[in-house]
């Protein structure tokens, strides 16, 4: 039953700008779709560095609040549309529109405080469904453990900053299936020449490291406050800096720094350019006081891991030219601003391939065709030895730091099936060509930090400029907390007080079919054999190589898609040509026909490949005939 409805901002709009890098002249502008908005011509191509234009048709009801991207201006037309143009585009993009809704006869946007029904649950309305025993209706929740009731904190050598005692203990909530550590600096007083690092698994901090805000290994229930010494403070020479202290030179030869908090009592808050210039540091820990970075501030150093704070707001790719940074370990010290999205939901997929990593599995993966597009609990009826993950959640945003966290957890025997989406703004992503780390991945790993530091980030391209976008995020959207959880949302940001997707990852809100064979919302997509490129295929079939080489079998198959938003050129000759231009160019055995993909509008939701629930449950069971048929099974 739906409950309220949670402010826009948390909705489809938190999609942030994904920029891919091109050797072409044109890029791609693509208005992310929504069911609050129509766009007169989403998709467009323009020559890189021009200005692109868009009209804005507001369903009744909502207002313009803002878009993803930086450089923008807006007209207002009557009935709150809109005239929107983006100013100086250097490479291809996906914006998305925040929207808000419109208290009825008044022209302000409604509010929490407005409304005798506010949008964000309280603590004592979500847990009351935790609480109350009943089993959920969709999904397979048995295997969920049920965790005792408290969490236990050590200070060891520090100590609280509200209590003497040397422990503290905390409720815990199960909002998700594990629980979110808390932040230490909130709770624990600093103690002069030691850094507060993380939380440690073990009373000898011998064990795994969570740091601020990431989940909880399963089955702990103590964690001890980890402090590391800093560097001397001869180490550095600084600069006075209104009233903080910028580090302006490294001339210590440690392969490990941990950056001190202050000096002359005053917070140590800026890496200066060329501060740590050709210096043989490896690791380095930076204090939650240090929030910018500047340009070339460790040009051609030998840096490979650094852990920070999430206030740190001012840092870019330039701040580290030359340096080979692989791992980043974050500190969540700020809320979350993506909590109850659905890329919020990647954290809680994670959390459930890590519950069922030592069983065999079958993991279902693409963008949000995926999580809309399969019934999770029938296949694992028609497989009953594997536990079924599904993995999607978004179609706009490269697949290979998902899939560096999500192979961590696979093993021999486990089932891979792919179905990346054929949206024409969104194939390079789908198809691993792309190296970008986009801002929205963020997003996906807010919830839990933890799994970013599985990600070599060496690998791709603007990592730390995605970084401060997504850090500039947090002007435009509201602090929330943890205890928001995506499968309490729908995509559009209502709250309900039954679960919208169950353990496996299906999003599990009925959802009716459309009442016409038509066209819905998206760009029209070109299923046709000049689409696709050799590279692609050679860059889905590394991914697929990769994986199987820990022994993970691998399938691909076609997403979801209505026949009516292809273009005009996809004639049945050219999808027939596309088909067997696939066959050729995957290396992967590849479940059903093109053709068997394609339905008519009244089999899908809003979207054009967000299936129904009656044909969630179809595809499901036909992509279980072709897994039988090709293992061999009867």
């Amino acid at each position: 039953m739906k409950k309220g409805t949670l402010l826009l901002a948390l909705s489809l709009s938190l999609c942030a700008c994904g920029e891919v890098n091109s050797d072409f002249d044109e890029v791609k502008v693509l208005i992310e779709p929504d069911s609050t908005y129509t766009v007169n011509t989403p998709f467009r191509e323009i020559e890189r560095g021009d200005d692109v234009s868009f009209f804005i048709n507001l369903k009744e009801g909502y207002r313009f609040l803002s878009c993803s991207y930086d450089d923008y201006q807006v007209e207002e037309e009557m009935n709150h549309d809109v005239f929107l143009q983006i100013f100086d585009v250097h490479y291809s993009v996906t914006i998305s529109i925040k929207t808000e809704k419109i208290e009825e006869g008044n022209s302000d946007p409604i509010s929490s405080s407005d409304t005798g029904d506010s949008s964000t649950p309280s603590d004592s309305e979500i847990s009351s469904d935790s609480d109350s025993g009943e089993e959920p209706s969709t999904g397979n929740n048995s295997d969920v453990p049920l965790p005792e009731d408290e969490m236990h904190y050590y200070s060891l050598q520090g100590s609280f900053i509200h209590t003497s005692d040397k422990a503290i203990s905390m409720e815990i909530k199960q909002y998700h299936l594990r629980e979110n550590s808390l932040n230490g600096y909130e709770y624990l007083k600093p103690i002069k020449g030691y850094q507060l690092d993380c939380w440690n698994t073990k009373e000898d901090l011998s064990g795994e490291n969570v740091y601020f805000g990431s989940r909880i290994p399963y089955g702990v229930k103590d964690l001890y406050a980890k402090y590391i010494k800093e560097s001397p403070i001869t180490d550095f020479n600084f600069e006075i800096s209104g009233d903080s202290y910028k580090v302006s030179k490294y001339l210590g030869k440690e392969e490990e720094v941990v950056l001190p908090s202050y000096y002359n009592d005053k917070p140590i808050a800026t890496i200066a350019s060329n501060a740590f210039e050709n210096s043989e540091l490896k690791k380095i820990h930076l204090p939650n006081t240090v929030i910018n970075i500047e340009k070339d501030a460790f040009l051609n150093s030998s840096l490979k891991e650094i852990t920070l704070c999430n206030n740190l707001t001012n840092v870019k790719d330039d701040s580290f030219t030359g340096s080979p940074v692989e791992t980043v370990h974050i500190n969540a010290v700020l809320k979350p601003i993506a909590s109850g999205t659905y890329y919020d939901a990647f954290s809680d997929k994670i959390d459930y391939l890590d519950q069922v990593k030592e069983e065999k599995k079958i993991i279902l993966f693409s963008g949000s065709s995926s999580r809309y597009g399969y019934d999770s609990t029938r296949i694992e009826k028609a497989f009953p030895d594997y536990k079924v993950v599904n993995m999607g959640v978004y179609a706009y945003v490269n697949i290979k730091p998902q899939i560096d966290v999500i192979k961590r957890y696979l093993k021999e025997g486990d089932i891979f099936i792919n179905s990346p989406e054929f949206d024409y703004w969104c194939l390079n992503e789908q198809f691993g060509v792309d190296n970008n780390f986009e801002s929205s991945l963020f997003h996906f790993f807010e919830g839990d930090f933890q799994n970013l530091s599985y990600v070599n980030i060496s690998q791709y391209e603007q990592f730390f400029d995605s970084f401060y976008s997504y850090q500039a995020e947090r002007k435009y959207l509201p602090p929330l907390d943890y205890s928001v959880v995506a499968k309490h949302y729908d995509d559009e940001g209502n709250y309900y007080d039954t679960d919208t997707y169950n353990v496996q990852g299906d999003f599990i809100l009925y959802r009716p079919n459309h009442p016409k064979d038509e066209w819905l919302s998206q760009p029209l997509t070109p299923y046709t054999p000049e689409t696709f490129t050799d590279e692609m295929f050679d860059s889905l079939n590394l991914i697929y190589e990769d994986l199987g080489r820990l022994g993970v079998e691998c399938y691909f198959t076609y997403a979801p898609k209505n026949i009516r938003a292809l273009t005009e050129d996809s004639t049945e000759m050219q999808r027939y040509n596309l088909s067997i231009k696939i066959s050729l160019g995957i290396n992967a055995p590849i479940l059903g026909d093109l053709e068997d993909s394609l339905y008519p509008g009244t089999c899908f939701y809003i979207i054009d490949n967000h299936l129904s629930t009656e044909y969630a449950a179809i595809r499901s069971d036909k992509v279980i005939g072709w897994l039988k048929q090709a293992r061999g099974i009867m």
